[in-house]
């Protein structure tokens, strides 16, 4: 019985951390290029979404396939002080409509333990004080969350969205 015990634990310690960054770059018309980097929170959801994904005979019919951007997740009066996300939360504080949500276009895998999602924010979109982001399942939920202090993104810049993830099994 003992023996048991210390191979469920050793079983339940080596479950898949998974962590990440997410880049914001913001590219001018006169030609200049800033970059916003920030560590992201995996949340809860994504990691019933991964257990979903590796439970046998379960199908899984929805995927990572979405990133918004919003104005919450900072402190009333003063959004160059981002609150932490939590791992249950269940959505932005304040998403921009519209076009908050949009189609991640590119994935890309580095390596067996990354993944990268990109999308590009256009012009003519998502043109507010900047605070939060997050990635999104293509049925609405989210699966990681990042605040920061606000950056402007207005019709003069096109955004690329990067959003890392890495899988760390020990």
């Amino acid at each position: 019985m003992h023996d048991n015990m210390i191979e469920l634990k050793t079983k339940k310690d080596s479950v898949p951390k998974v962590f990440g960054k997410v880049q914001f770059i913001s590219q001018y018309d006169c030609g200049k290029t800033e970059i916003l980097q920030e560590s992201n929170l995996s949340l809860n959801n994504l990691y019933a979404h991964i257990i979903d994904c590796l439970r046998d005979g379960q199908f899984v019919a929805n995927r990572i396939d979405l990133i918004s951007v919003g104005k919450g997740g900072h402190s009333a009066g003063d959004i160059y002080t981002p609150i932490p996300p939590q791992a249950s939360d269940i959505a932005l504080d304040d998403e921009i409509d519209p076009p908050g949500k949009k189609q991640i276009v590119t994935r890309a895998s580095a390596t067996a333990y990354e993944v990268e999602f990109n999308t590009t924010f256009f012009k003519d979109e998502a043109n507010e004080q900047i605070t939060e982001a997050g990635l999104f399942l293509d049925n609405g939920t989210i699966v990681n969350r990042v605040t920061f202090p606000a950056f402007e993104k207005s019709n003069l810049v096109t955004m690329l969205v990067r959003w890392f993830l890495y899988f760390n099994i020990t």
